[in-house]
Order: C-alpha cells, then structure tokens, then sequence
C-alpha cells in the first residue's frame, strides 16, 4: 500500500473539517488491505471493509476502542502506534492480528501520522499487509533444506553438485570420504581436473568431453561407468548419474551420483564369462533370459531376448519401471502382478504374454520367472527365461479363425458337421446342429438314439435304415428328413454322412453334415403351389380372353355392319335433301345438313379406326425381313396427294432393316408420315425427317417434323386412345393413330416415346430388337 501523506490535501476557502472527514474517508476504503485511522491516544477513529473482514468486527463496534485490542502482544502494537507518534513512519511492524473466531494472520504494518492544514498531527493512518503464506512458504523451505541436508549425509552413493562452469557448489561425506579429500578440499574447486580427468582406459581427455558434465552442457540426464581419481593418486571405477538441475526453462547445473563399482566389475566380469556360456546354451535353446534388480529397478538382457524384440544389443535394456511399452496393456498387467506376487510370497510364475517389437509389431512369449534372495533371506531380484511362440500363438489364432469362419459360415449356410464315435458311441455336434435342432448343449444326450429323437417319428426308421445300409455296405448316404421340434414346428434338412473304417473294415467313425434346407423346401412347395395358381388363373384368364375375344369380334361385326348402315343413311338422305331441295333451303339450313353430313363421316372413320385398333391387337404377326427405307419411300408416294399446294421436304437417312411384320410396319409410318404432314400444315416450309441410330440390341427409328410441337408435360397423352393435344377445328383426326403405333411396336417388343417443343416441331421414337423375336 501507498505510505498516505503527512499533510492534508489542499482544501479551498470554503471547505472544512467535512471535507477533510469525507477525504480521509475515501483514503481507507480504497485500500484493499487492512487500513485503520488511529487518535493520539491509539483508540481507533475509523476502518475500511478489508479490516471488517480481517477481525469478523463490525465497523461500528471497532470504532472507538483500543488499536492493541485485536492482537496477540498489545504490548508491541501500542508500542508500535507509539514508535508512529514519536516518529512520523513506521515500515513493515511485524504483528499477529487475530480474527474474532480465533483465526491468526502474520501482518506488516505500515503507518505515519497525518495533520491538519496547520501542521498539528490528528491521527495515524496504518496498513497491514497478510503474510501469513509468506511466513508458512519460508519455514518449508528451511524445513526442506535441512531435510536435503540429512538425506546427503545419510546416503552411502557419493553425490555433489556442480554449477555451469564446473565448479563444486555442495557434496556429501560419503563423496568426500570416496574420494579421499575434506569437504571444503571440494567445494568451490573444478571437479574435472581434480578428480576425473582420464577416461575409463586411462587416457586424459578434456574437459568438454567429459561425459559426467554433460547433464549441464546438453540438458540431459546421462549415466555411465569412468575412473575417478583419489587425493592419493590412486584410482577406482565408478557408475555414475549425471542429472541437469532446471531452473525457469534454463540449465543452471547438475547433480553427480557415483558409487565405487570396482568389485562389482570383477564380478561382473566373472559373471559375463558365465553369461556368455549361458547366451549360448540360449541360443541354441532358442531361450532368452533376464533378471531385474528389486533395488534399482535395473534390468538385465541376454542376447536371444534383445533378438526377440529387435533391439539393439549395445543399448542398455529399459527400466523395469520403463518396460511397460513392450507389452500390450493386459499383458503388462498381467506380468506385474506375477512379479509382484513373486515378490510377496515367493510363487514362481508361467504366463504367456504378448510383446510390441520395435517398429510397433506384436508377437508372443512364454514367460518364466521366480524370486532369488540375497544372503540375508531378502528379496534381491526376479529371474526367468522366456520363449518366442510367436509362430505358435498364430497358428493356433489361424486354427481359432479358421473356426469362427467355419461357425459363421455354417451359421449363415444354415450348414452344422458332425462325427460319431462309433468305438464309444460318442457323438459331437458343430454349434450349428444345435441350433438347427433348437437343443440345449448342457441337456443333449450326446449320442446317435438321442439324435435319433429330434428326427420325426415317421422319418426314423428310414433315417437310420439309411444310415445303417451306409456303414454296412461302405457307401456315403446323403438324404432329405424331417426334424420335429418342440413346439410341434417341422423342419427340413438334408443329411450327409461317411464312415471310416480300419484295415479290417471295422467302422471306426462316421462324419457328415446337416443343411436346414427348411425354408427352401418352403419355397419350393409355395413356388409349386403358386405355379399350380398360376395356371389355373392364366387358364380361367384365357377363357375369358376367349370370351372377351369372341364378344369383341361380336361388337366389330355390329359396328361394321349394323352401325355403318344407319350412318350411311343419315349421310345419304343429308346429301339428298341438299341436292333436291337445295331451292327451299335457305343458308342456314344448307350449313346444318352439311355439319350433320362432316359428323356421320367423322363417326364412320371414327368406326374404321377403332375397328384398326382392335385388329392390331388381335392380327397375327407375319414376321419377315423389311427394307424400312423402300417402305417409307412407298407410304410416301401414298400421302402424296395430302402435300399436294404445298412446300414440303422429306429427307430420308439411311434406315437399317427390320425384322417384322411389314403390314404393321406399314401402318406404322402411314400414321407417322401423316402426322408429320398434318401439324406441319401452318408452316410455310415443312420440313421432315425419318432416319435411325443404333441402341444397344435394338435399332431407334424417328420421325422428325418441324410443326407445331407439343408441350412435354404432356407427352404421355400422346400415345393414349382418342388422346388429343389439339381440337378437331385445328387439325383433323381421331385420336388414334399414335395408339395405333404404340400398340405395332410394344408387340414387336420395343418401345416408343416423343419429344417435342411448342412451335418448334415433334419427334416420334420407336425402337425395333435386332434379333429375330417378337412378343405376342
């Protein structure tokens, strides 16, 4: 907090004790820390929120009672506001503020005095400053450091530190004593020159090559064996763990651990010799080895283990504490609680567990490994071997897929194999016939008379007389029976079977298959049944096609003959009337007999059409080849009198032939070309093209006119029976010309259909197959 002035602020003429009150006031409340106006005779005068809340004391009951009050040493705080009065300032008072429920709080105050405009001191302004936290962090801290400090003297490995430059900044007795020096000898001096400035062989190197300071110099922990020296010359090898101290992202050191390894190395070098009789008893076993020290967590390898993962051999292997990687998750799992059961109670373990190589592949190993106590009876370390099985674990996840895929498929195929035992009359089903069969595994009898129950009652005998002729007579069987279910439901399978026999000719076992061939059988008996519908439905059809046929010839003959004769009539009496009264009638009554004479013509060549289209149906085929282009040359020399006065091109493109009826064919472009001259009419220059293209087995002929068009919404109109896209008063006709010629193509077995555009004319599609078939 800001020290508050000594002096008032300045105050104009006009304000008073008010103004410096409210002043005063603002000063306190804008400190967040606790802040009190003391009187000269240390009652408090006034106290912002942060005091409130400092004391759990309201700020009326705090105002107007002793300043000390709210500490653990009165005492010193009265002698604190006192130093204050005598003084002008007081910086950073250390006091204990506690809290109305009993709460303490370490605080710095800080006060001065402050005065009126005339220079008189009226009070003291203090703050506190909580540290509480400050003082707790401090004492841990000392706390820590003594506790390092103990752990450095209790250790048996020598550890020191050393700074950027190389220097000594703390070492342990036990490094002191290794090394023959005094502590203070140490501390302070550069340890490379002063006790490890040769390698491991006995050559100097220098300092920058020192592989102990490299922790400081590259920032990575590095462990290692070298020779350091002692103060009385002599030498002695060491294992050492160089670790970098980090401080805010930066180096600023390391920390040396060492320890004298030289009668570990003769040992060690006693049990390589023993090692390497040992890898090579491995490797000819195909066998790895390993140990892992409890102490230090350490791991040993053979060479056939470093072989199995695709490590390299002059790497150390990983920590046990680091292996967790070379397993997968449940193997790892698996592992440390066999080791640490080990551990506890002894129990050496076989487990086989699955490994990640290098590069990520799996494989598998079986694992052995057991406890071995140091002289003392105390767990020293787990030894074992393990094996590759690799090639074995995948050969039988070969043999398990190769099953779960013969399960699925008999599954899907509705497919089960079994085998009987005929020595012991043991039968195995596949999990297949017990679905087949619907039969419970756990309550299946497991033998041929209780597969001989699941068969129908009135398939038994003949099931197993099948099956007894086999085995007899040497011969597979293979046969259709009935299962009868539970329920009373029947199925229908169809049995397999082969014997084996020994060199006597005594069956030994039989082997065989069950298809559920139910809902085949199904099938086919509805298929049966629905064929035997079909025909009797396509015979009645037939018969009444027949019927309807006959009825339909009944009404063409009435048409042709009993309405014609009273059109013929009405046409000809109309035309007589004209002719012979011609004089009496006037113009209205010559117009009315002539409509009614377009009329009767308009319905007999309603008549003749409907006639047409009936006989199309009808009218056998007489199937032949077709020179379509000569035809369409011929029907065009036909409809000539209906272009005549007119300007009209026909191109005609080269027309493939055709296999089909040429009378139909005929009527075909009669109906076409008809249509193309007629909706051509309003156009000065008509113009019209029939040509064709190839499709795929068939060939697309079209007639192309530049006319009327239509429109394409309703171009399925076009080919419907008195369907008209234009009235009679614009373009005459029946309607049923285009009917006429989807009727021709559809029994031909083709197609049509139309595009066109209004006002720009029509094109009329209808395909022929190019083999020789038609569809009646």
């Amino acid at each position: 907090m800001t020290r508050p002035p000594e002096k008032a602020p300045p105050s104009s003429p006009s304000s008073g004790h008010e103004d410096v009150a409210q002043y005063t006031r603002s000063l306190i409340e804008a400190s967040l820390d606790p802040l009190v106006t003391i009187s000269a005779q240390g009652k408090i005068t006034d106290v912002n929120q942060a005091t409130v809340e400092a004391t759990g004391v309201a700020r009326q009951a705090l105002i107007g009672t002793d300043f000390s009050d709210y500490f653990t040493e009165p005492d010193k705080a009265r002698q604190g506001y006192q130093q204050v009065f005598a003084e002008g300032v007081v910086t950073n008072y250390p006091l204990t503020l506690r809290h109305r429920n009993g709460h303490l709080s370490d605080v710095l105050y800080n006060a001065s005095v402050y005065r009126d405009p005339a220079g008189r001191v009226l009070g003291v302004f203090a703050a506190a400053r909580d540290i509480t936290e400050l003082n707790k962090a401090q004492a841990e801290v000392v706390q820590l450091s003594q506790r390092n400090q103990l752990i450095l003297n209790a250790a048996g490995e020598g550890i020191y530190g050393l700074d950027p430059e190389g220097r000594c900044t703390f070492v342990n007795p036990a490094a002191a004593q290794l090394l023959g020096f005094g502590v203070d000898e140490i501390l302070g001096q550069k340890t490379h020159p002063l006790f490890h400035h040769t390698t491991a062989d006995g050559h100097p190197y220098p300092e920058s090559e020192c592989p102990v300071q490299e922790a400081y110099i590259q920032g990575v922990v590095h462990r290692g064996n070298d020779v350091y020296w002692r103060k009385d010359g002599s030498s002695f090898q060491v294992g050492f763990v160089s670790t970098p101290i980090q401080e805010g992202g930066h180096t600023t050191g390391a920390v040396v651990v060492f320890r004298d390894i030289t009668a570990i190395q003769r040992a060690q070098e006693e049990l390589q010799r023993s090692e390497r009789s040992l890898a090579e008893a491995q490797r000819i076993a195909h066998l790895g080895s390993w140990h892992v020290d409890l102490a230090t967590t350490e791991v040993y390898w053979s060479q056939v283990l470093y072989e199995m993962y695709g490590f390299d051999p002059a790497l150390p292997p990983p920590l046990l504490t680091e292996s967790q990687k070379l397993f997968t998750p449940e193997s790892w799992a698996r592992l440390s609680a066999s080791i640490a059961r080990a551990v506890e109670t002894g129990t050496p373990y076989e487990i086989e567990l699955e490994m990640v190589k290098t590069g990520g592949d799996h494989g598998w190993m079986l694992a052995r490994g057991e406890l071995v106590r140091d002289a003392g009876g105390n767990p020293s370390r787990v030894q074992g071997v393990v094996m590759d099985i690799t090639t074995r674990k995948q050969a039988e996840e070969e043999v398990r897929s190769s099953e779960r895929s013969l399960a699925e498929a008999q599954r899907m195929a509705h497919l089960g194999n079994w085998s009987l035992d005929l020595i012991h009359n043991v039968l195995t089903w596949s999990d297949e016939i017990y679905r087949i069969f619907e039969i419970d595994p756990k309550q299946f009898g497991a033998s041929y008379e209780a597969f001989l129950h699941g068969i129908h009652p009135d398939d038994r005998d003949r099931v197993n007389n099948a099956y007894t002729e086999s085995v007899a007579n040497h011969t597979p069987y293979n046969i259709v029976h009935r299962l009868l279910m539970n329920d009373g439901r029947v199925k229908y399978v169809n049995e397999r079977c082969k014997t084996y026999y020994d060199d006597e000719g005594k069956p030994l076992r039989s082997v065989g298959t069950v298809h559920d061939i139910t809902e085949q059988v199904l099938a086919e008996n509805a298929i049966k049944q629905l064929n035997r519908d079909l025909e009797r439905r396509v015979a009645q059809r037939t018969q009444e096609l027949q019927e309807a046929n006959a009825e339909l010839e009944s009404f063409a003959y009435s048409v042709s003959h009993d309405l014609r004769v009273p059109l013929r009539a009405i046409d000809g009496f109309s035309q007589i009337v004209l002719e012979e009264y011609a004089t009496t009638l006037d113009a209205e009554g010559q117009r009315l007999l002539n409509v009614v004479r377009d009329n009767t013509q308009r319905m007999a060549q309603l008549i003749d059409d409907i006639l047409s289209f009936s006989r199309t149906g009808r009218q056998e085929m007489r199937l032949g080849a077709i020179d379509m282009a000569a035809l369409v040359r011929g029907t065009l020399a036909e409809l000539a009198p209906n272009m005549a006065d007119r300007q009209v091109e026909v191109e005609i493109q080269p027309l493939p032939s055709a296999h089909a009826d040429r009378a139909m064919m005929e009527r075909v472009f009669v109906n076409l070309l008809t249509n193309a001259i007629k909706f051509t009419a309003p156009k000065a220059q008509a113009h019209i093209v029939v040509g064709a293209t190839p499709g795929e087995g068939e060939t697309i002929y079209f007639v192309r006119d530049n006319g009327v068009g239509f429109d394409m919404r309703y171009a399925d109109k076009l080919f419907g029976v008195f369907q008209r896209l234009h009235s009679i008063e614009e373009f005459e006709g029946t309607g049923i010309g285009l009917a006429i010629v989807k009727r021709v193509v559809t029994r031909h077995g083709g197609r049509v259909w139309a595009e066109g555009r209004v006002g720009e004319g029509a094109t009329i599609y209808f395909t022929l197959p190019i083999e020789e078939t038609h569809h009646e």
